[in-house]
């Protein structure tokens, strides 16, 4: 059942690109199904990219796929070099759902443990202003 879900996350219509992301995210406890997430080429990517949909659900589904994701420590250098995934978890920290927010706010603490990651988020100025914003 997984299997078709990511072939469906990877290559599916909009809709149901999203609803399998949806249900990935219900089931990203199980180990299996985070190693096959991890296994799969074009995964970090097509969920990334769902990070900017307007859809709430899969905002907040690719903000779940991706936390859960960075639980990995061996995943967090190819999650975080995947292209504008660090500018794309902030921009859910500005404008996302709550849900999504605080998801995507765990994925960047989690990612921020890695040099790289860490490289990636001080050359990118709009990022930082985001940050800061945010925090004042």
């Amino acid at each position: 059942a997984c299997t078709g879900l990511i072939d469906i996350l990877l290559s599916g219509m909009p809709q149901s690109r999203i609803e399998a992301a949806a249900a990935l995210a219900k089931l990203s406890g199980e180990g299996a199904v985070m190693t096959q997430l991890v296994e799969t080429p074009g995964t970090y990517s097509a969920i990334i990219n769902m990070l900017g949909l307007a859809s709430p659900v899969a905002s907040e589904a690719a903000a779940a796929l991706i936390y859960r994701l960075s639980l990995r420590r061996p995943c967090r250098d190819e999650i975080g070099a995947t292209s504008s995934c660090i500018e794309e978890l902030t921009a859910v920290l500005d404008k996302g759902s709550l849900v999504a927010q605080a998801l995507a706010g765990g994925a960047l603490l989690n990612l921020m443990d890695s040099p790289d990651n860490q490289a990636r988020l001080i050359d990118s100025a709009n990022v930082l202003n985001v940050l800061l914003r945010l925090g004042e």
